[in-house]
């Protein structure tokens, strides 16, 4: 045997977007050894002890060769687990297990335990919206991300519960069963309502000009006198999410680890505390992450108690609130994270004493 070399692709999430990554894998004589390289975090290094334990598992070990697993480009840190399972299919295109030509245009996403099983990485729709962007319309997938991934157009989306399904698939025998772990998305009737609102006609007509026009909106009262009881109110006269919004929405949602169904409709309504960083209002971080502002995207970021908010954190609102996006920068990377959002905050009175 000389050189077997295997090429599939997976992603990672960088921001709130997605990134594609090229697993390759060498298989050449010489002494075994499994080497990882790519800028690997720790629990991405250790995807060799899975993949190798869940290739046992299913009755195909490696063989006792010298092999190299690399996750090109290079220079991006890769974090996470969802390296495992495309590694694996890589060695089973290198195998000959599998139609290795037919791995060209498939991203493949999952983690794998000791004994084959494929579980849900939980933020593969910012890769699947990547992939679909450069061509990429087929997708191999854990059961349990089904909630996350179901019902997207142009995409076809195979969900897979242990590493067998995919030897099954390509020998034509897999059929596709019905998820256990998906669960039907109900909609939450909420318990309040705008007409919960009794007089106040001036303030409920400022509200619903906000919200036809997208205005964004100061009340100023005394304590006491509903202003946070009426913002709250809000979201139940706002309009439904349009189909591409809620793939932004859920897109954000995903990368950052909040539950969220993809069939919901509402817009995001996001109510921080005022003494909330910085760095989780605007988003940032060492591995940066998304901000109240990004996800209160397409829809209401709350500032209750207005003048209680650091100084810092008003005035970084500036740029957001011109440009619908803040710019964030780390470790040398530019990000650019989405942050159209519809601004109501809330003040008592100010009163000069003396």
């Amino acid at each position: 045997m000389s050189i077997i070399y295997q090429e599939v692709i997976t992603g990672i999430v960088s921001g709130v977007s997605g990134k594609l990554i090229h697993v390759e894998v060498e298989i050449r004589n010489g002494l075994p050894y499994f080497t990882m390289v790519g800028y690997l975090s720790k629990e991405s290094m250790e995807a060799k002890e899975r993949v190798a334990s869940a290739l046992r598992s299913i009755g195909h070990p490696l063989p006792s060769m010298k092999i190299t697993v690399n996750l090109s480009p290079a220079n991006i840190r890769k974090n996470g687990t969802a390296f495992d399972f495309p590694i694996a299919v890589a060695f089973l295109g290198c195998l000959n297990l599998i139609d290795a030509s037919k791995l060209d245009d498939i991203c493949i996403m999952g983690e794998l335990g000791l004994n084959g099983k494929i579980r849900g990485v939980g933020n593969c729709l910012p890769i699947v919206l990547e992939a679909r962007k450069q061509g990429i319309h087929k997708f191999f997938a854990a059961s349990e991300d089904e909630n996350s991934l179901r019902g997207i157009e142009d995409i076809e989306v195979v969900f897979m519960d242990s590493l067998q399904d995919v030897l099954d698939y390509f020998h034509g025998t897999y059929h596709q069963k019905s998820c256990r772990s998906a669960t039907t998305y109900q909609k939450e009737e909420s318990e309040e309502d705008f007409s919960d609102i009794i007089g106040q006609q001036h303030l409920k007509r400022a509200m619903e000009i906000a919200v036809t026009g997208r205005h964004h909106l100061l009340i100023i009262g005394s304590p006491g006198s509903g202003k946070t009881m009426a913002a709250r109110r809000i979201p139940t006269i706002l309009p439904q999410l349009s189909k591409e919004e809620k793939m932004e929405v859920q897109a954000i949602y995903d990368a950052t680890g909040i539950p969220r169904y993809l069939e919901d409709d509402t817009r995001p309504f996001r109510q921080p505390h005022p003494m909330i960083p910085k760095a989780a209002f605007l988003g940032g971080g060492k591995t940066p992450t998304a901000g109240e502002i990004t996800l209160a995207h397409h829809g209401i970021l709350f500032l209750d108690e207005f003048m209680e908010f650091k100084t810092e954190c008003i005035e970084a609102l500036r740029q957001p609130l011109e440009d619908g996006t803040i710019d964030i920068t780390r470790n040398g990377i530019y990000h650019k994270f989405p942050a159209d959002f519809q601004l109501i905050a809330t003040m008592n009175p100010y009163v000069q004493l003396g």
